[in-house]
């Protein structure tokens, strides 16, 4: 709340007296009052070369000029504690202070003021009762006190202060605004929307501003609340006031509350193009724009509430995420930096920040960042993973190795290691150490799926399909629905020509599964023509080279099915679609034999339907 009115500060212990009531923004009218009429603050004081010494005689101690000096020392250093933070010891000051001026009103409110930051209600109103006995016709110390009654919730005695503050002074804008606060604290709330509506037809009240937001505030109150009314006032609030902020705020969670965000975000952002830029405001468009993906929008408000707080490395984490959303990378480089360099312990800042070099191909900065990430770190396996794929790109193999090898070392628990270290050791050609490394893997995670699948698809490259079954058959009875364990079984079952019932009962599940995958539709198809069902083979094949028809093996199995049936051409067609798919030269040759097979059969005789495929 941004009301500032000539008063005493009201500390922020007395607001959290009254929760979020129609009070609080009335507990914040108010700045600090200082020791008005003593040394401290006289333009003309003496200068320090003449003061009284501290250890002057019995006569300086009776001096008034000394006492002042003395309170006027006191005071000053309350005041630091108290600008400082330490009410502890701006309290004692205070103390010392009313030694050598007991009298002073202006003292005790301060005090009643320190007790409040500390919540010691009991001495705060004391404190404060006195200052006004002191001085009746104080109107700081009467507010003051008024105000503690009010976060006590002694709303008739707070009503007399405002009374006679009024009475005093029936120009002072704040009592009559109070008076309505607490009405509408006490349950009188159609009373308090009167009073304050009596407010603003009163001739030379300066603040309709205020009179109607606190009406808006008393409508949202009430049960259920009155949104349309609230609208309105709040409305009529910023017409009186189009740069009072908390009208504008007030107005806009009104039409969040309505469902109208758009309406929100325009009388939001027209404030800030008018009036702000407010960082209050800017907290709110962050989320709004946020939500509707105006990424850039956000932006810009971030860039607001940074000016506010500039130590803030939240706010530049934030920032640094939504220039990487919007691919402003180096800015986003330069943020995640800086933020790097008030700490260095920040891993998820430096995961973050590798993860932008790696974006912009600066791999070498990124790996440095990755290998920097502790064990201990949340972010240690993918930094691990990263690292070790940047190194294979960068054509440094061994090094990629040697850092997932790290990785097992200070993690044996993360399959993602053990799987990766067997790829690396795939491409380097050693299927049987790849198999040795997963089935060691499975001592330290026994059961692991994922591991148990991979070790399957590694005996499958070195031979030993006996392996290959186990494996997979122990996937499906920790996973029956394991998709990919189902289409590998079924596929060996086919290849071997075994079990080629269960084969077609797997493949077709998976199949069911994913109508769409390719591979699973190859799976099937190759079944159905090893079980004899070549007309059915020929369709589901023709759909799986359909979905996926870079595969030289679908190619060549729906070219098998195709001579089955004696369609010599179509046959033919596959193959050479399959020779051209093909990468290896081996399995080039086996299809170009069967090529120059239908030649052979084309230039001699007609082959019976019966004769099965060219091997």
């Amino acid at each position: 709340m941004k009301i500032i009115k000539n008063g005493i500060l009201i500390v922020a212990g007395l607001s959290l007296l009254s929760g979020c009531s129609t009070l609080e923004p009335f507990l914040k009218r108010s700045s600090k009052s200082g020791y008005q009429g003593t040394a401290f603050k006289n333009p003309n004081r003496v200068p320090a070369s003449i003061a009284p010494p501290a250890d002057a005689g019995q006569s300086s101690r009776i001096d008034p000029t000394y006492l002042r000096a003395q309170a006027d020392y006191h005071f000053a250093l309350a005041e630091t504690y108290s600008l400082a933070g330490d009410s502890k010891k701006a309290v004692e000051e205070l103390r010392a202070t009313l030694i050598y001026d007991p009298e002073s009103p202006t003292v005790r409110t301060r005090m009643a003021q320190e007790y409040l930051q500390q919540g010691l209600l009991a001495e705060a109103l004391e404190q404060s009762e006195l200052a006004v006995q002191m001085d009746p016709k104080g109107l700081p110390q009467k507010k003051l006190l008024g105000r503690i009654y009010t976060g006590m919730k002694m709303y008739e005695k707070a009503l007399e202060q405002y009374a006679e503050v009024h009475r005093i002074d029936p120009a002072d804008p704040d009592a009559p605004l109070f008076v309505g606060a607490l009405l509408a604290e006490m349950g009188q709330r159609k009373k308090a929307i009167q009073h304050f509506k009596e407010l603003v037809g009163k001739e030379g009240f300066q603040e309709p501003h205020l009179a109607y937001f606190y009406i808006g505030r008393i409508q949202m109150q009430r049960q259920p609340a009155a949104v349309n009314e609230a609208q309105k006032a709040f409305e009529k609030s910023i017409s009186h006031k189009p740069s009072f902020v908390d009208s504008v705020m007030a107005l806009g969670r009104v039409f969040l509350k309505e469902g109208q965000p758009k309406k929100a975000v325009e009388l939001l952002q027209s404030y800030q193009n008018n009036y702000g830029p407010d960082e209050m405001i800017a907290q709110v468009l962050v989320n709004l724009y946020i939500d509707e993906n105006l990424l850039e929008k956000a932006l810009g408000q971030y860039e607001i509430i940074e000016v506010h707080s500039p130590g803030d490395l939240n706010i530049k984490v934030k920032m640094a995420l939504l220039m990487i959303e919007t691919k402003k990378y180096n800015r986003a480089i330069r943020y995640l930096s800086r933020v790097l360099s008030e700490d260095e312990s920040l891993d998820k800042i430096r995961f973050y920040l590798a993860a932008v070099f790696e974006e912009t191909k600066k791999y070498q900065e990124a790996i440095w960042h990755f290998e920097q990430i502790s064990p201990k770190s949340q972010y240690y396996v993918e930094s691990v993973v990263h690292a070790a794929y940047l190194h294979r790109m960068e054509g440094r193999l061994e090094q990629g190795v040697k850092k997932v090898k790290e990785g097992i070392r200070f993690r044996k628990d993360v399959p993602d290691f053990y799987s990766l270290y067997a790829s690396f050791l795939d491409e380097q050609k050693q299927p049987a150490k790849a198999v040795r490394v997963l089935e060691n893997s499975l001592k330290e995670l026994p059961g692991n799926i994922q591991l148990t699948f991979l070790l399957g698809s590694f005996y499958d490259k070195v031979g030993n399909t006996n392996g290959v079954i186990e494996s997979m058959n122990r996937v499906l009875e920790k996973n029956p629905e394991h998709i990919q364990a189902m289409n590998y079984l079924a596929y060996t079952f086919a290849e071997k020509g075994i079990e080629l019932e269960r084969a077609e009962s797997l493949a077709r599940r998976a199949y069911r599964a994913t109508p769409n995958d390719g591979y699973v539709m190859d799976t099937l198809g190759w079944v159905l023509f090893k079980r004899g069902k070549t007309e059915e083979a020929i369709v589901t094949l023709e759909k799986a080279f359909l979905i996926q028809n870079s595969e030289s093996i679908i190619a060549e199995h729906l070219g098998d099915a195709y001579y089955k049936s004696q369609m010599t051409m179509k046959a033919k067609l596959m193959y050479q679609q399959a020779v051209r798919l093909e990468k290896n030269a081996a399995k080039m040759d086996q299809i170009q034999q069967k090529i120059t097979a239908i030649d052979k059969q084309r230039n001699t005789v007609r082959l019976p339907a019966s004769l099965s495929s060219p091997e």
